[in-house]
């Protein structure tokens, strides 16, 4: 699971330590710094390193991909700028740590584009050279789940072929002046969490895969500084008083529950509301039991793709529903000519040019008063209130503009130009509200949209669907902004203008296998179709030529059939190699094949050769089918024939189709049938799509569990369903006795009600916040590994006095490789992170091994299960040492009759 964490701290230069030793920790390699003529070797550390590499932004030199250029570059300009002494320290950089999936999740190259978008994003347009690197433990601590990467940033931008130039002070924070004292303080920081979250949905969505990030709790905790004391108290009732208010918002009002899980957006999917509960809740039945529960809310509303799905896919609160269709009915008014309206819309692909078009589209001399700009903060006001700083434009915040606080004149009145510079970061719910205030007090309204920020597909998707519906189109458009239109949510251009440049085929796929010649790879992201499909392409190929005569490689029981020059992709990485050559998802072409030696000689798409082994790495298969995530890895000038059943992954399918020049996008016509219907297929597909553009559906498990209580169906199953009225029964109807009612009328047959269900059981202690939610789910299974987890944490609690001997006990009758084992190590290991270097800091907190613990597959589980109830009873008398295995007699007499020292009359003899 996708855990949210993007820590930033700053490096420095100082007298004996600068950037070479820090990038040489970072790229587990050997850097030699020229200032201090001293070497700094970090290479025996490499068991984690699976990535490292230097990220260019445009118009940078290639010198500066050798690490050590680089890393010498950064301190040089600035001991250069500064009166650097004995005792200086200045700052040299930024160093950035992202949290990342594991490799069960996506793969390795896929987690290495990940990092040089953030990269990238962070940039900007500034000219920089960064170092990124990706850390693994689990190549040395297997199940570790705590895979990470690391970004750093120099101080300055790269001029001239060298890190020169003023420093860079707005790229993590924005520093205002304060009118009082003439002092610079930070007052506006970004929303780094949010950031990341948004990045991970957004590229989820793109890769065709159905993975939520695990959601921000409703009381988050916090991370502490390096050195601090874990038994501290004041960590222990934090942390302890965090997790209880967790567990008292998942039991409490439902509605307040989903309103702090949205934080600001127009829907969360249920899959991160399960996530939620299998943070906090340890009993899978009531994991269960509450989501239901939640979900029967009469206030809240949950939605699915497709009428005829089965379980909804998103839930969101009645009121913030009809805030949002509110916002949307007002914009669609305004899209129509005939109506009169007051909301106009920007759009561009900077947002420079955004500011240049607004200038010349809306004129600000023509209302009286001046014209109002909001943003979140007020640094996302200032460019543009600095190019019509002749109409004296007045700069607030949102959030100030639409609180109606007693005995202050408000800022939005009728006839005042209100302007929002930065329409694409304001969230949903709070451009909804805007929305509608400007229209029941007559302001009119301009958004300002940004297109490069590129987020409209996992949130703020109200800001792309006003501008896809009000924005004049470009009349220079060309086929290259379908890409970019797609990444920013403008969904209805986007395909428009790839039906103008795009093949769109509303037909099954299947029928363009009989011109196996006129498309080079099939995208098809539906797994259990992938095998069928690429055996029937592999065979019309044959017949007609295209491919040679296969030959059979691999062991006899799982035979590989492959012919020269075939496609393969790989499905595992080799870390053969560390870093790894041959990563996961990356294709290659057979180039020779040794059917003696049982090897293989490919050529790599990411370029070179590699000869394989069979006997030691045979993960791969034909590439004739491919899944969305490995068909990004293609060349653009290769022709694809996209597969479009499933509605769930549409927009990663047209995106797919945007990217390759030759692609064919085969529609299936169950998903869609015509241009209008596939752009609604598209919008409805997003991460973000809004409730209007879903289908409502109610949980079939939460609507009984509603009428048991009593409560009575809150309406319809889905929007599509009519629930027909039931005759009139013949017989005497049936009531059901409740108390503090009126008596059932007579000629009815009285029967008990159904019984209420139980209250969730009472909490005897803290979850275990680091040990996996199946663990945890196990501990709580039954009463007897209850019993055995709480007699463990009384023998191994602090200030035990045989606190050690018990844990020897306990590791000597389990071993330190089971998962019991681990659980004592976990409780015993020293709870003061003492950093072993200066280089910690900078590191993975310690706090995100209790969002991404270890996993344990099915027979750990129930080992553990086995050793929790054999720990409930009373060991106090015995000696819990391992018992010393002894081979059974008939072995020993196997190997006397082996040798010749006994015969085989004489084993029978004894054997009797």
């Amino acid at each position: 699971m996708a855990i949210i964490y993007l820590g930033v701290s700053f490096t420095h230069v100082e007298r004996d330590a600068g950037a070479p030793g820090f990038l040489g920790y970072l790229g587990r390699s050997r850097v030699l710094d020229t200032r201090l003529a001293r070497h700094f070797d970090f290479s025996n550390l490499d068991g984690d390193l699976v990535h490292s590499e230097i990220i260019r932004t445009d118009e940078v030199s290639e010198r500066f991909c050798e690490i050590e250029h680089f890393a010498n570059c950064v301190d040089e300009a600035e001991v250069y700028w500064g009166n650097f002494g004995a005792d200086s320290r200045r700052q040299n950089g930024v160093a950035v740590v992202v949290a990342l999936p594991p490799d069960s999740e996506i793969t390795l190259a896929e987690c290495a584009e990940f990092i040089k978008r953030i990269a990238l994003l962070i940039a900007g347009k500034r000219r920089l050279a960064i170092h990124a690197a990706i850390h693994d433990p689990a190549r040395m601590r297997p199940r570790d789940r705590n895979r990470h990467g690391h970004v750093f940033f120099p101080r300055r931008e790269i001029h001239l072929d060298e890190i020169s130039g003023p420093a860079i002070r707005d790229m993590f924070a924005h520093p205002l002046q304060l009118k009082t004292g003439g002092k610079t303080a930070t007052i506006e920081g970004n929303r780094w969490p949010e950031f990341h979250q948004r990045q991970l949905l957004g590229y989820f969505a793109e890769l065709g895969i159905d993975l939520v990030v695990d959601p921000i709790a409703p009381f988050p905790g916090r991370h502490w500084p390096v050195g601090t004391k874990f038994d501290d108290p004041r960590v222990q009732h934090t942390r302890a008083r965090t997790t209880r208010l967790n567990i008292e918002a998942i039991h409490g009002d439902a509605v307040r529950l989903i309103d702090k899980l949205l934080r600001g957006r127009s829907a969360i999917r249920v899959a991160e509301l399960q996530r939620l509960m299998d943070r906090f809740v340890d009993n899978e039945n009531e994991r269960s039991l509450h989501l239901e529960t939640i979900l029967s809310h009469c206030d809240l509303e949950s939605f699915a793709v497709l009428p005829t799905a089965t379980y909804p896919r998103v839930v969101t609160t009645a009121p913030v529903r009809s805030t949002i269709e509110q916002a949307c009915r007002l914009v669609d008014r305004a899209a129509d000519k005939s109506q009169i309206s007051t909301i106009r819309a920007v759009t561009a692909q900077s947002h420079e040019a955004a500011i240049d078009c607004f200038k010349s589209i809306v004129d600000t001399a023509e209302h009286d008063n001046p014209p109002l700009v909001l943003g979140n903060n007020h640094s996302d006001c200032r460019q543009l209130a600095q190019a019509i700083k002749a109409a004296k434009p007045q700069v607030g915040t949102i959030k100030a503009a639409l609180a109606e606080l007693p005995n202050t004149q408000s800022l939005i009145v009728k006839n005042r130009l209100v302007i929002v510079p930065r329409a694409e970061s304001i969230h949903d719910q709070t451009l909804a509200r805007l929305i509608a205030t400007a229209d029941a007090r007559s302001a009119p309204l301009v958004l300002v949209h940004d297109q490069s920020k590129q987020t409209g597909i996992a949130s703020h998707r109200l800001a792309a669907y006003a501008v896809d519906r009000l924005a004049a189109l470009n009349p220079a458009q060309s086929e290259d902004d379908v890409e970019r239109y797609l990444r920013c949510g403008l969904i209805a251009r986007s395909i428009e203008l790839m039906a103008q440049h795009r093949k769109i085929e509303f037909d099954p796929a299947e029928r363009f296998f009989d011109k196996s010649t006129s498309f080079d790879f099939l995208v098809c992201n539906d797994p259990r179709l992938l095998e069928g499909l690429n055996d029937q392409i592999r065979t019309l190929r044959i017949r007609s030529g295209e491919l040679g005569t296969s030959i059979q490689l691999g062991h006899p029981l799982k035979p590989i059939q492959l012919s020269h020059d075939e496609w393969i992709v790989f499905t595992r990485d080799d870390y053969s190699s560390c870093p790894p050559v041959i990563r996961r998802g990356e294709l290659a072409q057979v180039l020779n094949i040794d059917s003696q030696k049982n090897q293989i000689t490919v050529s790599l798409f990411s370029g070179g050769n590699a000869t394989i082994d069979l006997k030691l790495f045979a993960h791969f298969r034909p590439a004739h089918a491919l899944l969305i995530r490995e068909a990004r890895n293609v060349d653009r000038r290769h022709r694809l024939l996209i597969d479009i059943n499933d509605v769930h992954h549409v927009w990663a399918a047209t995106l797919l189709a945007a990217q390759a020049q030759g692609s064919v996008l085969a529609v299936n016509p169950q998903v869609a049938t015509n241009i209008s219907s596939l752009i609604l297929a598209t919008a409805a597909s997003l991460p973000g799509a809004l409730p209007h553009q879903l289908t409502l559906r109610r949980d079939p498990n939460a609507e009984l569990a509603g009428i048991l209580r009593g409560e009575g169906p809150v309406g319809p199953l889905s929007s599509s369903q009519v629930i027909e009225p039931m005759p009139d029964p013949q017989a005497p109807e049936i009531g059901f006795v409740r108390k503090a009612e009126s008596p059932a009328p007579a000629g009815t047959v009285e029967i008990e009600a159904f019984p209420e269900p139980k209250p969730p059981r009472e909490i005897g202690h803290l979850p275990i916040a680091t040990l996996h939610e199946s663990v945890r789910a196990i501990v709580d299974s039954n009463v007897h590994t209850r019993r055995g987890m709480d007699r463990l944490r009384r023998r191994l609690r602090r200030g035990e006095p045989e606190r050690d001997v018990n844990a020897r006990h306990i590791l000597g009758l389990c071993g330190d490789d089971s998962p019991l084992g681990a659980i004592v190590n976990m409780l015993m290991k020293s709870q003061t992170p003492a950093p072993a270097d200066e280089m910690a800091e900078l590191d993975l907190p310690t706090e995100i091994e209790q969002l991404s613990p270890q996993a344990w597959n099915e027979w750990d589980l129930y080992r553990l299960k086995i050793e929790f109830a054999t720990l409930q009873w009373n060991f106090t008398s015995w000696e819990m040492t391992p018992v010393e295995f002894k081979p059974p007699v008939r072995d020993s007499w196997r190997r006397l009759f082996k040798n010749g020292e006994m015969s085989q009359d004489e084993i029978r003899t004894l054997s009797m």
